[in-house]
């Protein structure tokens, strides 16, 4: 997005925004609103800054997450509920203030919550090293070992998990929703993609889950917001869903360890083990199907465009320029399985070069 196309953006939030509080197009009215900001585009939203201030009160500093792709209004609702439930439960998240899934004068579904001041914990995690990453890796994993420790059920009470007694329903749907993802390539996926799901049915029985937890879907160092005079707070909650706590650990450790000197996923999975008292059994299963929902991610979204994937549609243009991540993750996910994928590799050159 140019310095131009920001620009107008930010307009047409602005005039926006001043409709949905009734302050008028001159800001005029019963509340006033001010220094709207575009902080950021990610994969899934525009994030917006802005001020608002009812009557003669104090300003709020808050937050505009604007969606866009498939399933933009399910994740809207889901993120304002998630937050909601889960600043109930103690949990450090910013306070939701006001969702619209669907005729929203935005022209898309949004959430409003409280803005935190503070600094991303990416800017010191990525390039951390030695004793200084172990520290940063014990705040991150102590903040997943707390949303595990939460009543699942009652974050998310509408999953088909909340209150299962069957141990292996958790992995059931992992393996589920990676065949969904892999049955929309419609035929131009790789065929070595249906041995990973055929090896991860294998493996079914030997992972049994202890306790079904709530899963943030995304949690990495880019997602934990540190402040001063507050508790590290965690953000962007539209993938939150119920499932094994190792499917969450694997995910991270996807994300925080490849591109970076061999072992750093170790080093964070001792931590986690450390924090919790006890060994992480049968983690590589979990680590080969978050290998493979990345994976299918991005084929799905440079086959059919990445609104598909409830996916903003740079996603595409930003998966292309971390071509060197996604084919780290696809040795990888050939290392884990002992099996060579050819076919994998020359999919990805299409499509990435």
């Amino acid at each position: 997005m140019t310095g131009a196309d920001m620009q107008i953006a930010e307009i047409e939030v602005q005039g926006a925004l001043q409709e949905l509080y009734g302050c008028g197009r001159t800001g005029r009215g019963r509340s006033r609103l001010s220094e709207v900001t575009l902080l950021g585009s990610g994969y899934e939203a525009d994030v917006f800054a802005f001020s608002l201030a009812a009557g003669a009160g104090e300003a709020e500093a808050l937050v505009l997450r604007l969606y866009a792709g498939e399933g933009a209004g399910e994740k809207a609702e889901r993120e304002y509920w998630a937050l909601r439930r889960l600043r109930a439960a103690g949990y450090p998240v910013p306070a939701a203030r006001l969702f619209r899934r669907e005729r929203s004068p935005l022209g898309r579904p949004f959430v409003v919550m409280e803005r935190i001041d503070g600094v991303n914990l990416a800017a010191t995690y990525w390039p951390a090293k030695g004793e200084e990453h172990r520290a940063l890796a014990v705040l991150l994993y102590r903040l997943i070992a707390g949303l595990q420790a939460l009543d699942a059920g009652a974050i998310l009470p509408e999953s088909p998990l909340a209150g299962t007694c069957d141990p292996y329903a958790a992995i059931d749907q992992e393996i589920a929703n990676l065949a969904r993802l892999l049955d929309r390539l419609q035929g131009s996926e790789p065929p070595s993609l249906h041995g990973v799901l055929a090896w991860l049915a294998e493996r079914r029985s030997h992972v049994p889950c202890e306790r079904v937890v709530a899963i943030h879907g995304d949690f990495h160092p880019g997602n934990v917001l540190l402040g001063a005079g507050v508790a590290p707070t965690v953000i962007d909650w539209s993938n939150l869903r119920l499932g094994d706590y190792r499917a969450e650990l694997a995910w991270t450790r996807l994300v925080t360890g490849a591109g970076v000197p061999p072992g750093r996923a170790e080093v964070e999975l001792r931590v986690y083990e450390e924090l919790m008292g006890k060994p992480v059994p049968e983690i590589e299963v979990f680590d080969v199907a978050a290998c493979a929902r990345l994976l299918l991610s991005v084929l799905n979204s440079l086959h059919f465009g990445a609104a598909r994937q409830g996916l903003r549609a740079e996603a595409e243009a930003r998966m292309r320029q971390d071509v060197g991540f996604t084919r780290r993750i696809a040795a990888r996910l050939q290392a884990l399985t002992g099996r060579r994928m050819p076919d994998l590799d020359d999919a990805l050159s299409a499509l990435l070069e």
